[in-house]
């Protein structure tokens, strides 16, 4: 648990359940890279009304994401982290969400930043660690 370089370049179906294993597992990140990776958004729930979508997988999914929240830590050594490749709006919230005292992020071109996504973000980390207080 060591690990403080983390550099992920062209690993396929990262998804959130990956995501949180990452942050509890390797709690000393500094720097988190995502270079052309596959980053998966499996929340996505458009399919949920559908008839073949029985009551046992709605089960499944509600598991798979009470294990996230149970896995996910904040990344508080965490100062740099890039993203370079598709990444869904709701991927970048979760991820930039769990980086709480970042001060480098890079962001490529195929990802999904939005100022709605901006907004989402800032719901659940301010950033306010970063900031100097000119008081002290």
């Amino acid at each position: 648990h060591q690990l403080e370089n983390l550099s992920l370049v062209h690993v396929e179906d990262i998804d959130k359940r990956a995501l949180a294993i990452i942050t509890a597992t390797c709690t000393k990140l500094e720097k988190l890279g995502f270079h052309n990776c596959g980053l998966v958004d499996a929340s996505d729930r458009s399919y949920e009304n559908d008839a073949a979508f029985r009551d046992a997988d709605r089960l499944l999914m509600l598991e798979n994401e009470r294990e996230i929240k149970s896995l996910l830590q904040p990344m508080l050594d965490l100062h740099t982290i890039k993203i370079i490749g598709d990444c869904t709006a709701d991927l970048l919230t979760f991820i930039l969400s769990t980086c709480l005292n970042v001060k480098h992020i890079f962001l490529g071109m195929n990802t999904d930043i939005s100022d709605r996504v901006w907004a989402n973000i800032l719901q659940n980390n301010t950033f306010f660690y970063n900031i100097p207080d000119k008081n002290r």
